[in-house]
């Protein structure tokens, strides 16, 4: 399991060093994503670390599935997290493949709830999310609580009404 308050520990000096004309501050949550795909897309929740300096210009990001740090994305692929609503459905991590080693099982969820840790920094990774976890062929039908990272979402845009 990944210890995300060393996030914070190690790239103490780093982190903070977002531009102050920039939308989206170091150790901010947020979800990459594509708004202009027409494909469903998976998304979770990750951490802005800072602001790439060069040509390539972009953000630094940490995703929250595996820990591993992305370099130079583009601001328009980062968007605001906000917590899932109740009733929403999702994708929960509910633990390792007993074949797979590392590989994670992921199953549908309803969110019954959210209770926020804190509202910036690695911590907000400690909030948790109360989920119905629906019944597959491995599993029945139960209710758990599971960190903010264990959850992820599929996203599609809408399209207007022609």
């Amino acid at each position: 399991m990944l210890d995300y308050s060393l996030i914070t520990l190690q790239y103490a000096n780093t982190l903070l060093s977002a531009s102050p004309s920039s939308s989206f501050l170091a150790l901010r949550r947020i979800e990459l994503y594509n708004s202009q795909s027409m494909d469903i897309q998976i998304i979770f929740p990750s951490i802005v670390k800072g602001i790439e300096t060069g040509p390539a210009g972009g953000y630094r990001v940490t995703k929250t599935t595996d820990g591993k740090e992305v370099r130079h994305i583009d601001e328009k692929y980062l968007h605001h997290y906000k917590p899932y609503p109740n009733e929403s459905e999702v994708l929960c991590n509910i633990g390792e493949s007993r074949g797979v080693r590392g590989r994670p099982v992921i199953v549908r969820c309803t969110v019954l709830g959210y209770e926020p840790a804190a509202t910036r920094g690695a911590m907000i990774l400690q909030g948790t999310y109360e989920v119905q976890v629906h019944e597959t062929k491995a599993n029945e039908e139960y209710t758990t609580t599971l960190p903010v990272w264990k959850l992820q979402r599929r996203y599609l845009v809408s399209l207007p009404n022609v």
